[in-house]
């Protein structure tokens, strides 16, 4: 039995004038990181694959320094696409948004791209890692659209409902092949 662990990035440090992508970790997200490296330690993954996105970088940075292994970037696992969605100051009215996302999966509701298009990309890049590393756990450093869009038909909930539960960082353990979530741990709401 193999497992694939989708990681949500520690917390940013929030810059509301720059798009979220650009966020880099705050002191508290690389002190999260330590803890999160601990709890995916007894996966000893043969590989740490992160989006581009600056905090989704650190955290894998951080997990592969304490697990004494490399990580590398893939194309393809970046959040969904919201780069022109300025930045929301009230939790409430970002939840919304999202929910919206989710509700109207094929409709661009917020952001550039749909929830099912982010899906799409999303699965594509997992399936190629999965070629690409067909033996051992693999850990991916992700967001907590993506990755609940992709895992919770897995897990039986809604996206909205994983999405709320997913905090940074904090992560989802599908067994393979059979997608089966096994746990979701971190820092879970």
């Amino acid at each position: 039995m193999r497992n694939l662990i989708l990681v949500r990035h520690a917390t940013p440090e929030i810059e509301p004038d720059q798009p979220s992508r650009r966020w880099h970790l705050s002191e508290k997200g690389w002190a999260e990181c330590k803890t999160l490296a601990g709890e995916l330690e007894a996966y000893h993954p043969v590989a740490i694959v992160s989006s581009y996105e600056a905090k989704a970088q650190e955290t894998a940075s951080i997990i592969a320094s304490h697990l004494r292994t490399i990580y590398r970037v893939e194309e393809g696992l970046h959040e969904h696409e919201r780069s022109d969605v300025p930045y929301i100051e009230h939790e409430e009215d970002f939840k919304m948004a999202i929910k919206w996302l989710f509700k109207r999966p094929n409709t661009s509701v917020f952001g550039d791209e749909t929830a099912n298009q982010a899906k799409a990309r999303f699965s594509k890049t997992i399936e190629s890692l999965l070629e690409k590393y067909p033996e051992g756990d693999l850990v991916v450093v992700s967001h907590g659209t993506v990755i609940s869009l992709y895992a919770a038909p897995h897990a039986g909930m809604e996206p909205f409902q994983l999405w709320k539960q997913l905090g940074t960082p904090s992560f989802v353990v599908l067994s393979l092949p059979a997608f089966k979530v096994a746990r979701i741990g971190g820092n879970t709401k």
